[in-house]
Formats: structure tokens, sequence, C-alpha cells
């Protein structure tokens, strides 16, 4: 597969968003094991192979350059869980939501509070709709002009609608119970739909 997508050299965006095993080889922590169908794409708005504005590069010793937005945050403890409530800096008003699909106790993720993690999304945020994120966590190499990061996993992505008091409120999750584990608040940053990454 790797030879494959070295040869390639580039794919769509979208790829990050397919609900696909991944391979475990440093540089394509984001490449699926093989190629998906267009089923197996998290966010069926997204067209799998699009225009040359939504093409990811492949580098020759792996990753995926390409913009994405979304949000940024490091958490303040570590902590196991299924569900992350991030609140924007300096709008205590804009609140999202992250959760893992099956909330099961053995699909909980532990995230590291000496580690900096971000969701990248391939659509700006609608409230209304919940959508499929990208949970990365950064290189510690990482530069400001194209930051680098390893894909984790797919989680589930939504900005509340309502957020009042400082609690989460949305009738999205009203059918969702906590899960196994308590969640996590942390504080998160903007990324720009603009921002160069290159995903290892």
């Amino acid at each position: 597969m790797v030879c494959l997508l070295r040869d390639i050299g580039e794919v769509p965006k979208s790829i990050l968003f397919a609900k696909t095993p991944r391979l475990r080889i440093p540089g394509y922590s984001w490449a699926p094991a093989s190629f998906p169908r267009q089923k197996a794409y998290a966010q069926q708005s997204v067209t799998v192979w699009a225009d040359g504005s939504s093409l990811a590069t492949i580098g020759p010793s792996g990753g995926l350059m390409a913009t994405y937005g979304g949000l940024r945050f490091r958490p303040t403890i570590t902590a196991r869980a299924n569900t992350w409530y991030l609140t924007l800096r300096g709008d205590e008003n804009s609140k999202f939501s992250a959760f893992v699909e099956s909330r099961s106790e053995t699909e909980a993720l532990t995230l590291e509070s000496g580690d900096e993690y971000a969701i990248l999304a391939m659509e700006p945020l609608d409230p209304e709709f919940v959508y499929f994120g990208a949970l990365v966590v950064f290189c510690h190499s990482s530069a400001s002009e194209c930051l680098r990061a390893r894909f984790v996993r797919l989680l589930l992505f939504h900005q509340v609608a309502d957020a009042k008091d400082g609690h989460f409120e949305s009738a999205a999750f009203t059918y969702l119970d906590e899960g196994e584990f308590p969640p996590v608040k942390a504080m998160c940053d903007l990324v720009d739909e603009n921002q160069s990454w290159c995903i290892e």
C-alpha cells in the first residue's frame, strides 16, 4: 500500500475521514490499509475523488500534506474518557463536544496532559450537524507554518447549539449517556481552514 501511495503522489483530502483501518507505519498513520469505497467515508457530503483544490500531497517519506481547519487544545490533566467538552478560548459561549462513536470502555481514549491535540474537519461547522473529526496529536518538532501531527482516530464532533451558564446543552445529545467515563473539559483555539498540515 505504501508503494502505491508513493507512486500516486496525491489523494483526496477527505481520505483522512475514511472509516477504515489505518496503516501502522511511520509517516502513514493517516493512510487506509486499503482504498475505501465511497460508503466508507464518514462525511457523505465530501466528494471522494475531488478536483485539484481538494487534493492532498504525499511526501517522499510519507506524510499527508493538506489544509484543514478545526480545533486545537491541550488537556490540563491526563484523563481517559469517551467525551470531551471544549470551550473556545476568549468566547465562553462557543462550545464544542467531541466523543468516541461507540462510547464503550474499550474505545475510550487517554489524552496526555503534556501533549497538544487537534480535531480536524473538512467543512465549516454547523450547529445543526454532527461531523466526523480526525483527532491528531502534535509532533514536538512542529513548525508554525506547517503543523506536523500524527493521526490518532476519528471522533464524532459537534458544535453545541445552546451553551448557557457554563453548561453544555444540545438536543443532539439528549439521547447519549456519559458512557463508562465522565466527560473531560478543556479550553480550545480555532484552527483556520487554510492552515497547512503534515499528518505523519
